[in-house]
């Protein structure tokens, strides 16, 4: 048991150390054939994620050294945590992102999201720095590099 759960460095390294390896999920999706024109069932591997992050401002909320705590609530196989001022949480997550990037060859990109308006620019300049659709890199954030 821990008190604080381990980051995603530590516990890939324990996995490779054990031999073990990671497996990308799949969905199975109804396509029509081409050749047949009937549907037939095709399994595709999934390489895009969905990380919904909860925040906690731990003070000065709304300024621009608020401190906030922030963590994936759902479990589909990455976990993001973070403590700190938005741009810190933003290079904290950043790393972490690149440490599953690294470790999941296949890993194409991980999409965060977050009901806190003060770290949607977290979130949207990391969907951005993936190239994800619909994300741009604002200017004004331009000194978090």
């Amino acid at each position: 048991q821990q008190l604080e759960p381990a980051g995603a460095e530590y516990i890939l390294e324990r996995a490779k150390m054990l031999g073990c390896e990671i497996v990308m999920p799949t969905k199975k999706v109804k396509e029509k054939n081409e050749e047949t024109g009937e549907e037939e069932e095709v399994e595709y591997t999934v390489y895009d994620f969905e990380v919904e992050l909860d925040s906690w401002c731990m003070s000065g909320f709304g300024e621009p050294d608020s401190v906030y705590r922030v963590r994936g609530n759902r479990w589909n196989g990455f976990y993001f945590q973070s403590e700190g001022t938005p741009r810190e949480i933003y290079h904290d997550l950043k790393y972490q992102l690149s440490v599953y990037q690294t470790y999941c060859d296949e890993l194409i990109s991980i999409n965060f999201h977050t009901d806190d308006l003060e770290l949607l620019k977290v979130t949207n300049r990391l969907n951005a720095d993936q190239h994800i659709e619909g994300f741009e890199h604002e200017d004004d954030y331009s000194d978090w590099d």
